[in-house]
């Protein structure tokens, strides 16, 4: 439900969205919630990047719902630089699993001033 919502709040227009996925114990391993979420109002924009450990059944799911994806990189601190640097001036939309959202914050900490929230840099 949360992702649903979280896709609903946003408006992927004039955007650039990266989705990641991971399947850690605090993140439940279970993927299948993945076929639970409509994701077919990203049809339009696509996703410009997907990662994460389970990047590639994300890859998968939105290929079902027609999403164009332009790029797959499971190193998430790669994916992260590579996301944020692209298209300068763009808004960016990341979308993620909790463990994925913590490495996330850590990568982008590392390109720009990130308030900490208890998870590091």
């Amino acid at each position: 439900m949360g992702f649903r919502l979280s896709l609903a709040s946003f408006t992927p227009e004039g955007c650039d969205t990266m989705i990641a996925i991971n399947d850690e114990y605090a993140d439940g391993r279970d993927m299948s919630w993945l076929w639970d979420v409509d994701f077919s109002s990203l049809r339009d924009t696509g996703v410009a990047m997907i990662s994460g450990v389970r990047a590639w059944d994300m890859a998968l799911r939105l290929e079902y719902d027609q999403v164009p994806v332009n790029s797959v990189n499971t190193e998430l601190e790669e994916a992260v630089s590579t996301f944020v640097n692209a298209n300068p001036g763009t808004p960016k939309h990341i979308y993620c699993t909790y463990t994925a959202m913590l490495k996330t914050r850590a990568a982008l900490g590392k390109i720009a001033e990130v308030a900490d929230a208890g998870v590091g840099k």
